[in-house]
């Protein structure tokens, strides 16, 4: 009931009541006064009914949220609890230097390299565009890897401009290379007006014409798809997606599988000080609602920080 809705109504009739002057509104006046009393009990039928719909609905959102969300909850926060596998450049502050990404990637798609992996990281990663760009299905099995690799040079009038790969990947009839950019975006030249990826394609052009290619720009999330012909776009949450397809697999080792995770997790999360942060909140809030402080506020806090988290969540639970 409006109380104060209704005080206001029940004073008009009794105002209307006591001026026996005004006798021509005397009837029209009493009947919006009680039309009043009548707005007040039934906004407040309204609101009582509305506040146990409401209450209902909560109640009902909470049951099948314990219901389908707990056990989660209470894995994520297990998880949390123990700790993490750590990061191994981002722990060191170096999580952004595109130079060490680059060749700590290098060193896990090099097939001669001690990671445990031999080639299957290697032919996981790059298995789509390579079956797009038609190379045989054993590209895999005899190629060479190196970073920071000179593809050629492509002369501009007087000038000549050197070309390097960030990796490159060379077999008997194909050139793979990648071009990773983390927080920067295509360098430019002070020689020409050129875009960095156009300058690679003719020194590609120039120095493996026989060779088909395949031409990969990598960077953690989706950029602008203005690139020009023939690249090919590759992001953080697609190479990771790819890798954690080999941490299920029962053919992989312990060892591999935890060399590959570290890898992983850094390309996932950069800064460590930020996952840190992050999961910590997150597990504060788990252990709350695992001890039954359920509110639907602190569900929705924790639902987007899992959000916020979903790669490096999806490698912890792999473990």
């Amino acid at each position: 009931m409006n109380l104060s809705r209704l005080k206001i109504a029940i004073k008009n009739i009794k105002d209307t009541l006591e001026a026996p002057e005004d006798k021509n509104n005397l009837q029209n006046n009493l009947k919006v006064a009680i039309e009043d009393i009548k707005t007040a009990f039934k906004r407040s039928r309204i609101n009582n009914e509305l506040e146990k719909k409401i209450s209902n609905i909560r109640e009902v959102f909470l049951e099948n949220w314990k219901e389908e969300k707990l056990p989660f909850v209470k894995e994520v926060t297990n998880i949390t609890n123990r700790g993490i596998p750590l990061p191994v450049l981002s722990i060191c502050g170096k999580g952004t230097r595109e130079i060490r990404f680059t060749k700590y990637l290098a060193y896990f798609l090099d097939p001669s390299k001690n990671h445990g992996l031999k080639d299957e990281f290697l032919k996981e990663t790059l298995r789509k565009e390579c079956e797009e760009a038609n190379l045989p299905s054993n590209w895999h099995e005899s190629c060479e890897v190196k970073s920071e690799m000179t593809i050629g040079e492509i002369i501009l009038g007087n000038e000549k401009i050197a070309c390097c790969s960030d990796i490159s990947i060379i077999g008997e009839n194909f050139v793979i290379i990648i071009e990773h950019k983390i927080l920067s975006s295509e360098s430019s030249h002070s020689k020409t007006e050129l875009r960095q990826l156009e300058r690679y394609s003719l020194a590609l052009n120039n120095n493996y014409p026989d060779k088909k290619q395949v031409k990969i720009y990598l960077t953690p999330e989706e950029r602008s798809k203005d690139y020009p012909d023939g690249w090919i776009t590759l992001t953080h949450r697609q190479l990771i997606s790819r890798g954690m397809q080999l941490l299920s697999k029962e053919k992989t080792s312990k060892v591999a599988k935890e060399n590959l995770l570290r890898l992983l997790i850094d390309l996932a999360i950069g800064p460590y000080e930020i996952l840190e942060d992050s999961l910590n909140k997150m597990n504060c809030l788990g252990n709350r609602l695992l001890n039954k402080d359920l509110d639907i506020g602190r569900i929705l806090k924790f639902n987007k920080l899992v959000e916020e988290n979903e790669l490096i969540i999806k490698l912890l639970t792999e473990v």
